[in-house]
């Protein structure tokens, strides 16, 4: 018997992949990538786990152990499927506050080949002389931190994949958290900015060499993480602004050029650190851990709550409002990963609805999923809204980490240390938009700077 959750979810798949073609349109953007982001990983890979390739494994079993398990495959089928619906009405209700907006997209998507992108990030003296000092910034933080000596050392050592991630988890990245989160977001915004401009200014070499810098500098920073996707999630974002500026859209050839660069870039990383391994046994992983672990680690948060943990009711988005000891005291993600795996060091990532599940029950994956929508949508819309120009696809090819950042933790991490609310926020203040809107009263007239 066909159970209820399995037919909510395949009408989330239908309304979401019917909204995605006919709204949204498969010209790359923000939504689109969530949305298709959504639907690879949360369609059919899906249903394999809970019924196929899930079932007798261990975190399958620990996590339905002594549970009813079709009540919760059936919650969290449901789950998913509101989900979708609830994304898809965020999506259509931020297209119905921005009308104009929303027809310029509509316009740019209706049309087979883009036109002439308009060049709107200027390279003036103000923002050679903003360049210039993050550059500085980022070589100063790479020589202080010893980043070359940390990277090398790492990738170069013999040790055990357990053995690495404990050096990971002491020594990746940086103990100054502003760092971080302009390494996160805001620095990729900023050197692909460093690029455009040099792409539209071709006659300038000192730009060239200072997005070169910038870009290398950056890619440093992300390999001195010690983590396996920031630096290889730095490169696709570029591959991402290439795609857009060239004028791909959603296409099966895109598509397909997209995850076999993912597939390379992660396999030669992975490589990287562990010598040892054989290409096919990466790449098994590599399914293993994009398809087969987000619904692995979704399943054991719908199994554990509330039947094993409590809903926190919105302590969780706030440290300080925890109290108490044991596993409810502890973050989410620690407390889950204890009752499965068995111990607080390991952590269960899981996308979005996982964390709002855990805040604020079925208000919670309906609230948040329609905020993820209506979000990226207005992101689309504002980046869009003033015609195809360079701010356009910097903003888009940007804001990606922060979608990849909601396919694994929570929404509010995806705004802050995503991007998601930061990059829009920063392009407006260094764009003409900003610019036209300080200016009004003066009536001075600035490149890009209409405004809805």
């Amino acid at each position: 018997m066909v159970q209820t959750g399995t037919v909510a979810l395949i009408l989330g798949w239908c309304v979401a992949a019917w909204h995605l073609k006919r709204e949204v349109t498969l010209r790359i953007s923000t939504t689109s990538l969530l949305f298709g982001a959504l639907l690879l990983v949360h369609g059919v890979p899906l249903l394999s786990y809970l019924y196929i390739t899930g079932p007798d494994t261990e975190i399958f079993e620990a996590a339905l152990e002594r549970l009813d398990r079709d009540v919760i495959i059936d919650r969290l089928q449901l789950a998913v499927g509101l989900m979708f619906a609830c994304i898809t009405l965020g999506s259509f209700v931020a297209g119905g506050l921005f009308p104009t907006w929303r027809m310029q997209f509509r316009k740019l998507a209706a049309t087979a080949r883009q036109g002439r992108i308009e060049h709107v990030f200027l390279t003036t003296p103000a923002r050679m002389s903003f360049f210039l000092i993050i550059i500085v910034l980022l070589a100063a933080m790479a020589v202080l931190e010893s980043q070359p000596t940390k990277i090398a050392n790492f990738f170069s050592s013999p040790l055990s994949e357990f053995e690495k991630s404990v050096i990971r988890n002491a020594t990746g990245g940086s103990s100054v958290y502003i760092y971080n989160l302009f390494i996160s977001s805001i620095g990729t915004f900023v050197a692909m900015v460093a690029v455009t401009s040099w792409k539209y200014e071709r006659g300038s070499i000192i730009v060239g060499v200072i997005a070169a810098a910038m870009f290398f500098l950056l890619w440093a920073a992300k390999l001195a993480t010690l983590m396996k996707a920031p630096p290889v999630i730095f490169l696709l974002q570029f591959l991402l602004l290439y795609l857009i500026l060239a004028g791909k859209t959603l296409s099966f050839r895109t598509i397909l050029t997209g995850l076999l660069a993912t597939a390379v870039l992660f396999a030669v990383i992975v490589k990287a650190t562990f010598w040892s391994l054989e290409v096919s046994t990466i790449y098994q992983f590599l399914y293993y851990r994009m398809f087969e672990i987000p619904n692995e680690v979704l399943l054991e948060y719908f199994a554990a709550i509330p039947a094993t943990l409590p809903y926190e009711w919105g302590s969780g988005l706030f440290g300080f409002l925890r109290t108490g000891g044991g596993d409810e005291s502890v973050p989410t993600y620690f407390a889950v990963a204890a009752l499965t795996r068995g111990n607080l060091e390991s952590s269960s990532n899981a996308m979005f609805i996982a964390d709002a599940w855990a805040q604020f029950s079925w208000w919670g994956v309906a609230f948040f999923s329609f905020l993820a929508g209506a979000i990226t949508r207005s992101i689309d819309l504002y980046a869009f809204g003033c015609g195809l120009t360079d701010e356009s696809a910097v903003i888009v090819a940007a804001c990606s980490y922060g979608v990849l950042t909601m396919l694994v933790t929570s929404l509010p991490t995806a705004l802050i240390t995503g991007g998601l609310a930061l990059i829009p926020l920063f392009s407006f203040f260094i764009s003409g938009r900003g610019n036209a809107v300080f200016h009004r009263v003066k009536g001075v007239k600035v490149a890009g700077g209409s405004v809805q």
